[in-house]
């Protein structure tokens, strides 16, 4: 194995176990807060909506040949692939709220009052 590639190996498994880390002080810090299975239907909603978001940026760069590929995965890796996982992970929350809540209600942003 060239040595670039053992480097690139070596840092593929430092950054799982520093994620591994990352995850396991969170979770510790959410049990804390009394909000532990929050935490873990946070974590497991956001792994389809990570896949979804890598496919939305894939699928069409390696359809596309030569160098048009690489700027077709840049142009969709800055601005769509934002805002599919921001405005997934929001509707996520918003369906996790009306399942919890079981009714939706509408505020009125000027003068805080409920609507409907």
């Amino acid at each position: 194995m060239h040595p670039f590639h053992t480097l690139l190996v070596l840092f593929a498994i430092l950054s799982l176990v520093a994620l591994v880390f990352l995850l396991r002080w969170e979770h510790h810090y959410f049990l804390k807060l009394n909000k532990g299975n929050a935490w873990l239907r946070v974590r497991l909603a956001t792994i389809p909506i990570a896949l979804a978001t890598a496919a939305i940026i894939i699928i069409p760069a390696r359809s596309t040949s030569g160098m048009e590929a690489l700027a077709f995965f840049y142009i969709l890796l800055l601005t769509v692939a934002p805002i599919f996982w921001f405005g997934a992970q929001v509707s996520r929350k918003s369906v996790m709220f009306m399942q919890e809540v079981g009714q939706v209600k509408l505020y009125s942003l000027s003068t805080g009052k409920i609507i409907r």
